[in-house]
């Protein structure tokens, strides 16, 4: 005991004679002077405690988000539309293609609104109604792309075609008839793959038809009859 404090007592006299003159002393203390060792503590050059991390600085990797962006929403299969009812449900899903094909059967339907997120139908887009048949707006297709076959039949109350200006390609054939369009202005269709067949719309005018299909690639075959005859600007 007695050579221990001596020695202590010299190592303090020791410290105290050189802070004396000026200098900076770093002091490891460890088992060999009999002193503990407290392995959580760093001192730093100037003998602090280095400050701990600022936490406005750290990522919290547990509360990042790396999950991919949600696909859009596709439906599997054949679509059929009859009322308002299903029309609605169609809407809330939010899907914007339909891999089969998508059957509106318009007799009972107001308006096609519920469709305005639509962008692709793989299979045919089938359009149809009576002499009763109530849409004369096809603005709800504005975002429609591309359809596998398009046919537009029996729509008396339809006197236009605006709503179709991005629906470039269509993969298979088009059909319009039974329309009581009087311009095919809102058609955008750039290229038809198969055939294209627009007759009995007694208001278009024949010569509308035949600019439009002098202007569109059409991959095999075109057919109309029982359009009007009335001039073309």
């Amino acid at each position: 005991m007695f050579q221990f404090m001596f020695q202590f007592t010299f190592q303090l006299l020791f410290l105290l004679a050189f802070i004396g003159c000026g200098e900076t002393i770093v002091v490891v203390v460890g088992a060999d002077a009999g002193l503990p060792v407290d392995g959580n503590v760093i001192a730093s050059a100037d003998g602090d405690t280095p400050p701990e991390p600022d936490a406005r600085n750290s990522i919290d990797v547990n509360t990042v988000d790396t999950s991919p962006d949600p696909p859009d929403c596709v439906i599997e299969g054949n679509v059929d539309i009859s009322n308002s009812a299903e029309l609605q449900a169609f809407a809330a899903s939010g899907c914007s293609r339909v891999t089969g094909g998508l059957y509106l059967r318009a007799a009972n339907l107001a308006s096609l609104e519920g469709l305005e997120r639509l962008r692709q139908v793989d299979g045919l887009l089938y359009l149809t109604g009576n002499d009763t048949s109530r849409v004369v707006d096809l603005r709800p297709l504005s975002r429609l792309l591309q359809v596998g076959s398009l046919t537009l039949a029996a729509m008396p109350s339809l006197t236009d075609l605006r709503g179709l200006e991005a629906l470039a390609k269509v993969t298979g054939d088009l059909t319009i008839g039974g329309t009581s369009i009087e311009s095919l202005t809102g058609l955008g269709v750039l290229r038809v793959g198969m055939r294209a067949n627009i007759s009995n719309n007694p208001r278009l005018p024949q010569c509308a038809v035949d600019i439009w299909f002098a202007s569109t690639t059409i991959g095999i075959s075109t057919e109309s009859s029982g359009n009007g005859s009335g001039a073309c600007p």
